[in-house]
């Protein structure tokens, strides 16, 4: 951003991920923690995988959904740092 611009205001799905007064080591800290929860979850379907038990018939779902709620929320982090990088300013 050039000098004497203003910063676009942030869509509401930046808004969500990038609160307005969050820095930019808290985005990543946050972003890095969506992927966490997405490698965890990955691990724990592939030891649940060969589970033939009742818990690994309850675990095996769960443990997908986690890793895919983990990927997603941790890529839209990842977009939304990037378009605040370009468009806006951290706190």
């Amino acid at each position: 951003m050039t000098e004497g611009e203003r910063p676009l205001a942030r869509p509401a799905w930046v808004r969500a991920l990038a609160k307005d007064r969050a820095t930019r080591a808290g985005a990543h800290r946050q972003r890095i923690g969506f992927w966490v929860i997405a490698c965890l979850g990955l691990g724990l379907f592939a030891v649940e995988s060969s589970s033939d038990t009742a818990l690994g018939a309850i675990v095996r779902p769960l443990a997908l959904g986690a890793a895919a709620v983990g990927l997603t929320l941790g890529a839209w982090a990842s977009v939304a740092i990037r378009w605040v990088d370009r468009h806006g300013v951290w706190a």
